[in-house]
């Protein structure tokens, strides 16, 4: 009896110990830290995968840029460094539309593109717009340009008109796309002042003359190697100022080609046609 239950007592001994022994590898195995290597290869692997996610839903291009850097881009693009009032143009265009990303060079063109139509040389319907805005202004669609002196430039115009219902009153009608509106500020005569003497008619200035003076300008560049498709007809490069005189009793256009090594003097009857052109 004695030799039985001794017998029982060893196996169940046993087996404690064993189940013990299984029980202390499982918590080892549970807590252990899992070798460097191993953990070191999964965080790798972990990292291309979602690097190869990244390359196929984000598109690299709206990674954040200076709005430096893209303008220098885009001048890479254009092939000629942007003008101070070109740059700024772009730098508005950017800002306002909260861009940081390259633009590609069809943006580039067509945000050129728009920089020209604020340009009263190369857009005549909006230099008529506003003209139409003068108009009701004075009162009147004819009137007297006071000594001739009208000046249309690429951003502004400059015009002196004779007061059509007090002609000893004259007024510099000034408008600036910057301003975006006219101003009026009065002219101060002397006391022997005939303001209508060497003064013409608004009517007599041919509008469409601008359009030929601005086609030979664009000729005389190509001339000289200094054409471009846009930002044209600025302080820059181009014409920048159309201004009309009297000779004798002839009414004439002057304007001036700027170009990269050299300028021209150009001298136009009242219908736009080149009778003189000399180097400046």
């Amino acid at each position: 009896m004695k030799r039985r239950f001794f017998i029982i007592l060893l196996v169940g001994m046993t087996i404690f110990l064993t189940a013990c022994q299984h029980i202390e590898k499982a918590v080892e195995d549970t807590f252990s830290k899992p070798p460097q290597k191993a953990s070191t290869e999964k965080e790798s692997d972990n990292k291309k995968f979602l690097s190869s996610i990244k390359d196929v839903f984000i598109d690299k291009s709206n990674n954040r840029v200076f709005i430096t850097d893209i303008i220098k881009d885009a001048e890479e693009k254009m092939g000629y460094e942007f003008p101070t009032s070109l740059n700024g143009h772009f730098s508005r265009y950017l800002t306002g539309n909260d861009i940081h990303r390259y633009l590609s060079k069809e943006e580039v063109i067509e945000i050129a593109k728009e920089y020209d139509q604020n340009n009263f040389l190369l857009n005549t319907k909006k230099r008529d717009e506003v003209m139409e805005e003068l108009f009701d202004l004075v009162g009147a669609r004819d009137f007297y340009i006071y000594q001739t002196r009208f000046r249309l430039l690429d951003t502004s115009i400059y015009i002196y008109i004779i007061n059509p219902n007090n002609s000893e009153h004259v007024d510099l009608y000034y408008y600036n796309l910057s301003i975006g509106k006219w101003i009026i500020q009065p002219e101060k005569l002397s006391a022997d002042t005939d303001p209508i003497e060497n003064s013409i008619l608004f009517s007599d200035i041919n509008f469409d003359a601008f359009e030929k003076i601005i086609d030979t300008g664009k000729e005389v560049l190509k001339e000289m190697g200094d054409y471009r498709e846009y930002n044209i007809m600025n302080r820059d490069l181009g014409i920048n100022t159309i201004s009309a005189h009297l000779d004798g009793e002839d009414l004439i256009f002057k304007a001036k080609v700027e170009g990269v090594r050299e300028d021209y003097n150009l001298t136009f009857d009242k219908d736009g046609n080149l009778i003189e052109k000399e180097r400046a």
